[in-house]
């Protein structure tokens, strides 16, 4: 046993040297001189249990030879295999729980028994058996209805009309005593638009520009239809003050 635990703690030491390094055929080398002296030392373990046995088989021999010889065998395992194949974990079998399992013969698992025939009595009465009880009339008292006050209707709503605003007051830029069309709107042109009645009056070649507005107030009307002649003659001289 100390010679295999050398061996063992040899060959640990010598893999650790030889970790890291691409040498195989040295770390092969090493592996068959170790497998070399474990076979060395289980043919001699083997041969020592052997004389043991002979010896021990003479010796009873000797002392009674009309005795049936015994011979002992010994199992003799490849530990290179055990040592380098890991061994795998044995995972128990699940029961299955929805399966019962199965039953053997009645005589085997049980005794025979003789009230396995014989009906069950119970200890108690049956429902048929027990009389009904029977229940004393109660004299139920049940609440008696009150007379609830009468409510008064409620007096009709008074509808009121809303109160009148006063009219908000008008801010405007427009200078005071300005004549206005019937919508109370000023009778004024800005003074861009005056820009554009001076324009195509200079174009045209008109000079009484008041004449010509109030002579063809027809054609003045295609810009202002809702405008009347009168109110397009108060804005035309609202330009020319």
């Amino acid at each position: 046993m100390r010679l295999r635990s050398l061996l063992l703690l040899a060959s640990v030491a010598v893999l650790l040297l030889l970790e890291g390094s691409s040498a195989s055929r040295a770390l092969r080398g090493y592996q068959e001189r170790i497998k070399a002296m474990r076979e060395a030392i289980n043919a001699r373990d083997v041969s020592a249990s052997s004389a043991s046995v002979s010896k021990s088989v003479s010796k009873s021999s000797k002392s009674n030879p009309q005795k049936t010889k015994k011979y002992k065998c010994v199992l003799v395992e490849d530990e290179d295999e055990e040592s380098e194949e890991t061994p795998k974990p044995s995972i128990p079998d699940s029961p299955e729980f929805d399966a019962p399992p199965p039953l053997e013969k009645k005589n085997m698992l049980w005794p025979s028994n003789s009230f396995s025939n014989q009906p069950i009595k119970s200890r108690f009465p049956s429902r048929n058996a027990l009389p009904a009880p029977t229940m004393a009339p109660e004299l139920m008292e049940y609440p008696k209805a009150r007379a609830m006050p009468k409510v008064k209707p409620l007096p009709p709503l008074e509808s009121y009309p809303p109160p009148t605003l006063p009219p908000p007051p008008v801010v405007t830029t427009v200078r005071p005593n300005v004549p206005t069309d019937k919508n109370h709107q000023p009778l004024i042109l800005s003074p861009q638009h005056c820009n554009q009645v001076k324009y195509y009056a200079n174009m045209y070649g008109v000079e009484d520009v008041r004449t010509w507005v109030h002579k063809n107030c027809s054609f003045a009307k295609m810009y202002l239809p809702k405008a009347t002649c009168a109110e397009i003659d108060i804005l035309v001289a609202s330009c020319y003050h």
